[in-house]
């Protein structure tokens, strides 16, 4: 038999081998515990791009050209020094063409937009106008030396006699593509309306796009008639140099709306809180 001092020092051993297996056993399980997935919110990159301002024409000259940079102010104001030909040329440059359509004086059927891909001058004239008689011939010479310019002659108040008198009487042959009041019953209502004829001639360039690059009011010699071609179908627009401003784009390059951004918490976290508060962070605004 053991004494009772040896009973308590087995006692005592056995304790202790007991409690080092439970720690270790503990340590273990510690150690295999599956730890919480702690990967951040993957969010999508955002980019930025610059795009141009879109133009209210309706807004007033001054205001139009303020949309410009000033490379674009200071085109504007060396091709048209003038008030009349400047205010027609910013309320109608960079538009898109209003459609005309209807039947030529030789019986054709004419629609504008068939010509989209091509460069077309449209003149808008009146058989009792002395600047438009001086004109005539100019526009025989340049439909001459550029023959893949068509040529649109607008008479929004003239009937076939009488345009037909007027070419006559200036030893002109009688050019195709030309649309009378006659055979056109809304010619001069459109005249007025879309395209904004006060004075005669008014001349209306229109490039490949189906946009308005370039304008004229009045009279031009061939060769400065040509500087304004050569302006109005060159690689640079006037309407190209309109101020940009910063907007969020995504991965593909769209544009990403401010609503857009709040809707999926893509706002920088200075902007908005994303655990579910509506109040706004103090001094903090969202830009697009």
């Amino acid at each position: 038999m053991l004494s009772k001092q040896t009973w308590k020092r087995v006692c005592m051993f056995g304790f202790v081998i007991v409690l080092g297996a439970t720690l270790m056993a503990c340590g273990k399980a510690k150690d295999n515990k599956v730890k919480p997935d702690l990967k951040p919110e993957v969010q999508q990159e955002i980019n930025f791009k610059e795009k141009p301002i879109v133009i209210d024409y309706s807004a007033s000259p001054e205001e139009i050209l303020a949309s410009y940079t000033e490379k674009g102010m200071k085109l504007f104001k060396a091709n048209f020094p003038d008030t009349l030909t400047m205010n027609y040329a910013l309320k109608n440059i960079g538009k898109e063409v209003p459609d005309i359509s209807g039947k030529t004086m030789d019986g054709k059927d004419f629609k504008l937009s068939d010509l989209k891909g091509k460069k077309v001058l449209i003149s808008f004239g009146k058989t009792t106008c002395s600047v438009c008689k001086e004109m005539s011939p100019i526009l025989k010479g340049i439909a001459d030396s550029n023959p893949e310019l068509v040529i649109l002659h607008v008479f929004p108040v003239d009937n076939n006699q009488d345009i037909q008198a007027y070419y006559k009487g200036l030893n002109l042959d009688t050019p195709a593509n030309i649309l009378s009041l006659e055979n056109n019953e809304g010619l001069k209502k459109l005249a007025v309306s879309q395209y904004q004829i006060e004075q005669v001639p008014t001349y209306v360039f229109v490039d490949e796009s189906g946009r308005i690059s370039y304008t004229y009011i009045g009279n031009k010699d061939k060769i400065l008639f040509q500087d304004m071609i050569d302006t109005a179908f060159g690689d640079e627009k006037l309407y190209d140099n309109v101020r940009t401003v910063t907007v969020r784009v995504d991965q593909d390059g769209n544009e990403i709306e401010e609503e857009q951004l709040i809707e999926e918490n893509k706002i920088n976290e200075d902007g908005i809180d994303h655990h579910g508060s509506t109040e706004p962070s103090n001094g903090s605004e969202t830009q697009s």
